[in-house]
């Protein structure tokens, strides 16, 4: 447990280099340990490093088959400049996904990234399978925005193309 809690330390001090340099000389004898490479991508992503965060992230999905490594791996992917590459990852997440509150992340991280009809769709899904858990999710991610105006428009935005299609099923 004092392993996870040095990296979770590093990381929250933002210690990113750090945090770098342990978990590849760690990964080097266990390569394949999810929560290094957990940490590793998160270091690589917060430095900017986004083909190697991609890589890590890519692996991560590959060995866990969690999408929320997918969804994480959608991120340095917006920020290389490849939306298509991370809509597709968004869009498997949105047909595979049933866990309300994964799909809520990658609400967020549509909607953070100006993917307005992705984020939409995603928690048009996310609404469906929970509503309230859904309403709670976003209520909580609204308040959270009150520093970011940009995001929040593009949140008000998703919103509104929600109500207009939950309006369409009751008239």
């Amino acid at each position: 447990m004092a392993f996870l809690q040095k990296m979770q330390q590093m990381l929250s001090e933002n210690k990113c280099r750090e945090l770098k340099e342990f978990c590849k000389a760690e990964l080097d004898l266990r390569p394949e340990d999810v929560d290094l490479l957990f940490f590793y991508a998160s270091a690589l992503e917060a430095l900017g490093e986004n083909k190697a965060a991609k890589n890590a992230f890519e692996k991560l999905f590959r060995l866990t088959k969690d999408r929320l490594f997918l969804i994480c791996e959608s991120i340095p992917d917006f920020r290389e400049g490849l939306r298509e590459d991370a809509e597709k990852e968004l869009a498997e997440v949105e047909r595979e996904e049933k866990d309300v509150n994964k799909l809520f992340f990658a609400f967020k991280v549509a909607v953070g990234n100006g993917e307005i009809e992705v984020g939409r769709r995603v928690f048009y899904k996310c609404f469906t399978l929970d509503s309230k858990k859904a309403i709670e999710l976003l209520e909580a991610y609204y308040e959270s925005l009150h520093a970011r105006s940009i995001e929040k428009r593009m949140f008000f935005v998703s919103v509104l193309g929600l109500l207009r299609e939950v309006s369409k099923l009751y008239p």
